[in-house]
């Protein structure tokens, strides 16, 4: 099962649960797979606890995410985690892995979180560029599925720096400088109208880094940015 749009919806859900309730019977063995499985709204993460946690004969479900901390605890709690690492040596030597970048950005502790919320805010750009006036509704739905603290908000804010300006070089024959990893997803975003805006929103969201640590709330003062820029 994959997303319909930017989420996973209940009615998929209850859909592939009646699905699986017709075939309980006579299929031996089947594997479910959830793919982009951080992109499960609450209520549809909710309809299918009970039928991860008492499945049927023979099933076996798989939650595929660079973001298992965004699954409802309640589904975490039902799994298995099992982490698959990047071997690639190129990348490992060029110092745009995520352990390099981490240390880079101030995680250096916790690499595999760092990776994470790299992944949120690639998401929130792509979303960004294609989904219109609802994009602050995504964005602030994985944010507060993450449950990140002030110093990683920052760093949110950071990457999302990065992003718009790996976008916008990338734009005009140059490379990426954080997102390597992601070139491709790069390079489809600065072949979009959406890169002509970037370096502008670049600009405009360091100044407001500059003034999010004295900020009372620092999500309504990104989600106020988001707005104004995108209404440009």
């Amino acid at each position: 099962m994959s997303p319909d749009g930017a989420s996973i919806k209940i009615a998929q859900m209850r859909s592939a649960l009646r699905s699986d309730m017709r075939k309980a019977s006579g299929t031996p063995m089947s594997i479910i797979v959830f793919q982009d499985a951080h992109k499960l709204t609450v209520e549809a993460g909710n309809a299918i606890l009970k039928w991860v946690e008492e499945p049927f004969d023979g099933r076996l479900f798989l939650f595929l995410t660079h973001s298992p901390s965004s699954l409802l605890p309640t589904l975490q709690s039902r799994c298995v985690k099992l982490v698959v690492e990047n071997d690639d040596e190129d990348m490992l030597a060029s110092g745009t892995d995520d352990a390099s970048l981490a240390s880079r950005f101030g995680m250096s502790g916790d690499p595999g979180r760092f990776a994470e919320i790299m992944n949120l805010v690639l998401e929130w750009v792509n979303a960004w560029a294609t989904s219109g006036n609802k994009v602050w509704h995504t964005v602030f739905d994985r944010m507060g599925k993450m449950n990140l603290n002030s110093d990683e908000s920052l760093i949110v804010v950071d990457l999302f720096i990065a992003a718009l300006r790996d976008v916008s070089a990338v734009s005009v024959g140059g490379a990426p400088k954080v997102y390597v990893m992601h070139k491709e997803r790069i390079l489809k975003l600065a072949q979009s109208p959406f890169s002509k805006k970037c370096a502008d929103f670049a600009v405009r969201l360091s100044a407001l880094r500059r003034r999010l640590q004295s900020h009372v709330n620092m999500q309504l003062a990104i989600e106020a940015m988001m707005i104004e820029m995108h209404s440009r």
